[in-house]
């Protein structure tokens, strides 16, 4: 399971995160439209899931850090 786990610096910091939601929610989320909404879900979703599988892989790194070391 541990060797699944991405290396801390392969993780992108949480201001990255942050500043890719904000984008993807002030510019993209208005892009939808008759015609255009399943892509629109799709890319959103796809992005959306990149940023929750990092966001879990750093706070996965964060809680285990002191068993690890151990």
């Amino acid at each position: 399971m541990l060797k699944d786990m991405p290396l801390p610096d392969e993780l992108r910091p949480p201001s990255v995160l942050e500043m890719t939601m904000n984008y993807l929610l002030n510019n993209i989320m208005d892009a939808g439209g008759p015609g255009k909404w399943e892509d629109w879900f799709d890319f959103l979703w796809n992005r959306t899931r990149g940023i929750r599988k990092v966001y879990k892989d750093v706070c996965f790194h964060v809680l285990l850090r002191p068993v690890i070391t151990n």
